[in-house]
């Protein structure tokens, strides 16, 4: 009996000192696990996930109620939250991101801590990315055909195959060539590089028929205005609304002759972090003035502030490129 007892004791010791031992291997695997990012990137995939889903929620029952005629920003905001009860989502599943409800359609901006002014008395939360149901007041086109040489009107773009979606209705699942976006006071065009040239594409104050696949994002452009009676193009705005971010999964990284020749802009917009080209961006905007605040580091920028009276440059740009850009003066 005293043996069993023994063995029996022996038995329950081993045992606990084999938990021990697992429960201490377990947590070396995890903490190397942690240390290593992998705990962190599947949680940060779950919530894109999440993320993703909050926003087609958001976007479709904000167009069920715009089609039910729900137009003012209280009654699509009320319906808009409405369904995402319905479905137990709150605020946290926006993963860092605020939801915002207007009569143009539902935004998801980034939250940088605080929605602080800059020093020019701007606000520096600027991220703003469009997809799925396209709002109000915008247009997406698609289905631009290949661009040829005219003897007379130089290169050309075959526009029989448009199609043109509007507020309520869903982008197409992905950009292609081309792709025009009109929101607000730009136009937005996907895989597309600058060729000035007002004959081909129609698109807006230049042909922007030329495409540039390696590039796979959005060159941005002030929306048409009418022309004068000699064609030339009138712009006449002081200032200009916030520019995108990202439109139906893709980054705008385009702003080269943006502001091209402007002269009636007194104050810019923000550059968005994901602007990589900024090239001749407000050469000739004579009337531009005080600061400018840029939120990436763009590669090429090339006579981006000629002819304007631009002193300073704030923003997360890179001090060096921030430099040599005040230096295109």
């Amino acid at each position: 009996m005293k043996i069993k007892e023994l063995k029996k004791g022996v038995s329950l010791i081993v045992l606990v000192i084999t938990i021990i031992v697992m429960v201490i291997l377990a947590g070396v695997i995890i903490l190397t696990l942690d240390n290593s990012g992998i705990i962190n990137k599947a949680q940060n995939a779950v919530d894109q996930s999440n993320l993703a889903e909050v926003k087609n929620i958001a976007q479709l029952a904000w167009a069920e109620a715009f089609l039910d005629g729900k137009t003012t920003k209280e009654e699509l905001e009320q319906a808009v939250m409405e369904k995402l009860a319905e479905q137990n989502i709150t605020a946290e599943y926006y993963n860092g991101y605020t939801m915002e409800v207007t009569t143009s359609g539902v935004s998801f901006v980034e939250d940088n801590g605080e929605n602080s002014d800059d020093n020019n008395g701007t606000n520096t939360n600027t991220t703003l990315n469009h997809s799925g149901i396209i709002p109000e007041g915008a247009t997406y086109t698609t289905g631009y055909g290949e661009t040829t040489w005219d003897e007379e009107k130089g290169y050309v773009t075959d526009l029989t195959n448009l199609v043109t979606y509007t507020a309520g209705e869903r982008m197409p699942d992905t950009p292609k060539p081309l792709d025009t976006y009109r929101y607000g006071d730009y136009t937005y065009i996907y895989n597309a590089d600058y060729n000035e040239a007002p004959y081909s594409c129609s698109l807006d104050r230049f042909g922007w028929q030329y495409i540039d696949a390696n590039y796979d994002g959005w060159l941005v452009t002030i929306r048409q205005e009418t022309p004068d009676e000699l064609g030339n193009y009138q712009l006449k705005k002081e200032t200009y609304g916030t520019i995108l971010e990202n439109i139906n999964g893709k980054d705008v990284k385009r702003m080269a002759y943006t502001f091209y020749n402007c002269n009636t802009i007194v104050t810019a917009p923000i550059i968005p972090k994901t602007v990589t080209d900024v090239e001749r961006a407000f050469d000739a905007c004579t009337s531009l003035t005080g600061s400018l605040t840029i939120n990436s580091t763009p590669t090429y920028y090339g006579a981006c502030l000629s002819g304007t009276q631009i002193t300073e440059i704030l923003g997360d740009c890179d001090e060096t490129v921030k430099t040599e850009i005040l230096k295109t003066k």
